[in-house]
């Protein structure tokens, strides 16, 4: 068989494995990117070194498939003769290397014996200060925490509990449903995330599927950033769980200073969703829209600095300012913990109306 029959057959059957996949039919999905793999490797058998390209593109294809197959010993072992050759073009290198990050981590994740969810996430924040591999820690955490926070919030939405304003979310669901951290392959900085398999026990009370949340976790963030608030109220019909949502979403989105990109890829099915300096308006066009509340224009002020002291409790939050003035701001009581709280000591700009010699709160977000 040529080149051409052996390709055609590899990917043939890596549509198959895809399509079993998700159908839940993980067992035959593994045996049909086996065969896959099989059928890619010997494709890339009959091929010479006059086409450097279509050489390039097959190695990488069939390393992918036997990681697909989860054959780590076979998608390593190529990967690493194939980089001891010559003849492999430079980007078929470079690809073949992050390959081969990804193949030790998987292993060494799977060798842990901790059970983790099939759906992952691949989180890349790109542009302006971000060089590949390095970001600024501060930046990085505060993306970590916010999406642990839709993380936990997807899980008390989907299990109808009151909105939670103070205070962490309920054990349970931290034990039950915590996310994991995975370093990813360089490329601008890029990180993976992961939810722990549950043990079994923990779901005998209660109805919610782990599954469930990671799929919903994805289409929360990508109903919020849309134009349309009517797509985020189909599955988040709840204003209050809505309004925090599209707050969380806004401290992911990049006002184009520090960042300029964060995309969120779901692993299983290859979509993403990608966060720039526009999403902020398309989300602030949303909760202008939910709240259906206008603000007189010789009312409404904006406050920006660094939040340095905040007391929910209390209703009210301090903005020190360039100047070093502080500015006290009361009427907080709508806002909720995992929102203003990764922005303690951070620059932020706050929305509110001067009455009465007095800062009134509207809302908050970073000033990155």
């Amino acid at each position: 068989m040529t080149w051409s029959e052996w390709h055609n057959r590899s990917q043939e059957l890596a549509a198959k494995a895809s399509d079993e996949l998700r159908s839940g039919l993980e067992e035959a999905a593994i045996e049909t990117y086996t065969a896959a793999a099989n059928a890619e490797q010997r494709a890339l058998e009959q091929l010479s070194t006059e086409k450097p390209r279509t050489l390039g593109i097959t190695a990488i294809s069939a390393t992918s498939l036997w990681f697909k197959a989860r054959n780590y010993a076979a998608a390593e072992s190529l990967a690493l003769k194939l980089l001891d050759t010559s003849d492999l073009p430079e980007f078929a290198r470079h690809d073949l290397r992050n390959l081969l990050q990804t193949i030790w981590l998987q292993a060494a994740r799977d060798a842990s014996g901790i059970p983790f969810l099939p759906n992952k996430f691949l989180v890349s924040v790109s542009g302006g200060e971000i060089v590949t591999g390095a970001a600024p820690i501060d930046v990085i955490l505060n993306k970590i925490q916010t999406i642990q926070a839709i993380f936990y919030r997807t899980v008390e939405q989907v299990r109808e509990l009151p909105l939670r304003r103070h205070g962490p979310a309920p054990k349970d669901i931290q034990d039950s449903f915590t996310p994991w951290l995975f370093q990813a392959p360089p490329g601008s900085y890029q990180f993976a995330i992961a939810l722990r398999e549950p043990d079994q026990t923990s779901f005998l009370d209660n109805e919610t599927e782990p599954t469930e949340i990671a799929d919903k976790f994805f289409h929360i963030i990508q109903a919020s950033i849309s134009n349309n608030i009517e797509a985020l109220h189909t599955i988040v019909p709840d204003n209050g769980y809505a309004s925090t949502f599209l707050k969380l979403a806004r401290n992911l989105a990049p006002s184009g200073r520090t960042y300029e990109n964060l995309d969120i890829l779901s692993i299983n099915d290859q979509k993403t969703i990608n966060l720039n300096k526009w999403t902020r308006k398309a989300i602030q066009s949303n909760l202008r829209e939910l709240s259906g509340e206008e603000v007189a224009s010789e009312l409404a002020v904006q406050i920006s600095g660094v939040l340095r002291a905040v007391h929910l409790d209390k209703d009210w939050i301090d903005i020190i300012q360039d100047d070093n003035q502080t500015q006290h701001i009361i009427d907080v009581r709508d806002s909720v913990d995992d929102v203003i709280g990764p922005m303690v000591n951070k620059q932020v700009k706050v929305q509110a109306t001067y009455q009465d010699n007095k800062y009134y709160f509207k809302d908050i977000e970073l000033d990155e």
